[in-house]
């Protein structure tokens, strides 16, 4: 899933399994947008580059109720927060997950922006 600039719900008993991308976001791809990620699993995907959920710019994402299982990348794990989102993990199971370098459940290195993990 890639949002630029746009809106996306997933919401209730959503499935992002066995994706693959070369760079970002073997998932979920997000520039500036706003989503919310609800009831969902997101597992098997593997982003060759940074986050298997890249979150970008001014974003503002909640996940809530969410499992992230069996991930890979080899930088920025599951979660990969940069250049100023807002992103709010609410009872979010990260297990299994792996990145060769740099956070295996969440790699934050916003300039600005703010991570709330809440009952996770």
């Amino acid at each position: 899933i890639m949002a630029n600039v746009g809106s996306i719900t997933m919401d209730g008993d959503s499935t992002i399994t066995n994706s693959v991308a070369l760079t970002h976001g073997a998932a979920m791809y997000l520039y500036g947008a706003t989503a919310n990620v609800l009831d969902s699993v997101i597992s098997n995907n593997e982003a060759t580059w940074q986050g298997v959920v890249y979150i970008n710019s001014t974003s503002t994402v909640n996940f809530e109720n969410v499992i992230a299982e069996n991930n890979k990348t080899n930088q920025g794990g599951v979660f990969c927060l940069c250049d100023n989102p807002t992103v709010t993990l609410d009872n979010v199971t990260a297990k299994n997950n792996a990145a060769k370098a740099e956070g295996g459940a969440i790699y934050h290195y916003a300039w600005g922006g703010k991570l709330s993990i809440l009952d996770c």
